[in-house]
């Protein structure tokens, strides 16, 4: 059997009389390091935005309607959730003005087209258009991918006298506001 033994003398980088890294070629490695880092966290950086960007809630205002004779107004909205979480309606207002939860009504679904409900009076929950409404008690939770209709029962800032104007509505989330525009139309 026989033994090989290597035999390997270390000594140290010369570069000339020097020993070590230039000044230059330090400052270099120095530079691509920072380089390196700073672009990693870019990078980081954008994947986060990017990725939470995808679980936002975005709701769409497929319709809105809004109603008036002399009896009193009815607004009605469908909404719908294409983002990727759930979203809280944490309120509605219709011309700039918060509804009170006891004049809103909703119920989760979609409809070709709204009509008003009741002769623009509601009084408790109702059954519209295939739909049981259910009088509000606080924020409604639209789950995503979902679809739900509201109506809300003679508004503050509607009556006979703004028929024909512009009306809107701001449909509010525990993130962002939604806003709609509608003629006031007579019922």
């Amino acid at each position: 059997m026989s033994l090989i033994v290597f035999s390997y003398q270390m000594t140290s980088l010369k570069f000339g009389k020097r020993r070590g890294l230039s000044q230059v070629v330090t400052t270099l490695i120095i530079l691509v390091v920072s380089v390196m880092m700073t672009t990693s966290t870019l990078t980081y950086y954008s994947m986060t935005i990017s990725s939470s960007a995808i679980n936002m809630e975005q709701l769409t205002i497929n319709e809105f309607h809004v109603w008036v004779n002399e009896s009193g107004a009815q607004a009605a909205i469908q909404v719908e959730n294409i983002g990727g979480r759930d979203a809280i309606i944490t309120s509605v207002e219709i011309q700039y003005i918060e509804e009170s939860w006891s004049d809103v009504y909703y119920a989760y679904g979609s409809c070709d087209k709204l009509t008003p409900a009741q002769g623009l009076n509601i009084t408790t929950s109702f059954v519209h258009n295939e739909f049981n409404f259910t009088e509000a008690t606080g924020s409604l939770l639209l789950p995503k991918e979902g679809r739900l209709i509201i109506y809300v029962d003679q508004p503050n800032s509607i009556d006979v006298y703004d028929l024909g104007n512009m009306a809107h509505i701001t449909v509010w989330t525990s993130a962002i506001q939604y806003l709609a525009f509608a003629d006031i139309e007579i019922s």
